[in-house]
């Protein structure tokens, strides 16, 4: 039995030293892991290009005169205030009865929107037609008139288009306009 025993023993002893030996040296073996790398291009296809030069139609002393101009849309400051109008739209100023006539004779008659009439004489501050001053009588006998100058003018989409900068007496005005023909509906 002591045979049995120590044989028993040993057998014992020896799975115990196994087990720890398997455990103790385990084998190992090394991934390697690849990643994608995916660069992205951006290309910006959108090109801004000014074109006011190329499709607006000069300013004319005949184009101004052959018909009156209404206010289409307005957005300036005047004093501390901002006034916006547009015609048959949103409106905080209504210049619905707003109308100037230019004459060929530089002259021309002015409508402002309570629907008082002035007489003005208007010149060409510059020599390619881009800047017009208007004197218009106001008839204020303490300023008895008013100097409105139209810069940046154009003639687009059958619309003058321009930047009106005025000053009646400590009020200043600053705004971006468009008028259009008459409507004749």
């Amino acid at each position: 039995m002591t045979r049995i025993f120590s044989m028993s023993v040993s057998l014992f002893i020896a799975l115990i030293f196994l087990l720890g030996f398997q455990t103790t040296f385990t084998s190992c073996t090394k991934t390697t892991t690849h990643y994608d790398t995916v660069t992205v291009t951006k290309t910006d296809t959108t090109v801004k290009t000014d074109t006011v030069a190329l499709s607006d139609t000069a300013v004319t002393a005949q184009l101004l005169s052959a018909s009156p101009w209404e206010l289409q849309y307005t957005r300036m400051v005047s004093g501390d205030s901002i006034i916006y109008y547009t015609r048959g739209g949103a409106y905080n100023e209504n210049f619905d009865a707003e109308l100037i006539t230019f004459n060929s004779n530089l002259t021309g008659t002015f409508v402002d929107p309570t629907g008082t009439s002035h007489s003005f004489t208007w010149s060409w501050s510059n020599s390619t037609n881009t800047q017009i001053t208007l004197i218009i009588t106001t008839g204020i006998p303490i300023q008895p008139t008013e100097t409105v100058v139209w810069d940046n003018l154009r003639f687009k989409n059958d619309s003058l288009l321009f930047d009106q900068y005025d000053s009646l007496g400590t009020l200043n005005q600053q705004g971006e306009c468009v008028m259009i023909p008459l409507s004749t509906l």
